[in-house]
């Protein structure tokens, strides 16, 4: 799940970038950030600690910011949507594996089609 900071328009990663661990904070009102972003944007605010969710334009404070952990599962039991529709895809271009009875029987209807083909130019010829 790609999930996006609409303050600063990069991905909420939840892992470090180099040494800097970019925190997740979310709104009352459920939209993400990452927690410096939402900050600067209810101070820029300028109202008494007020501001409003850049995507919902709902009232908020910084009493209303919480901060997001996650527990994160290891990588390698991890496909994310794009990994899995390209495993899809190959699936369905690649011919079975396991199974040359098929695989011989496309074979095989193929040349009559040639041979027939074949016929008809020495039909032709023969005229």
């Amino acid at each position: 799940m790609n999930v996006e900071c609409t303050i600063c328009t990069d991905a909420v990663n939840v892992l470090k970038e180099g040494n800097e661990t970019l925190t997740t904070s979310a709104l009352s009102c459920g939209h993400v950030f990452h927690s410096d972003c939402i900050v600067r944007w209810i101070d820029r605010s300028g109202v008494r600690q007020q501001g409003t969710c850049p995507q919902c334009r709902s009232i908020v404070t910084k009493k209303n910011i919480l901060r997001l952990f996650f527990d994160l599962v290891p990588m390698e039991n991890y496909q994310d949507e794009a990994t899995i529709r390209v495993n899809e895809l190959k699936n369905a271009v690649q011919p079975p594996r396991g199974r040359p009875d098929e695989a011989r029987m496309g074979e095989s209807a193929q040349q009559p089609q040639t041979m027939t083909i074949g016929n008809k130019n020495q039909l032709k010829r023969e005229d």
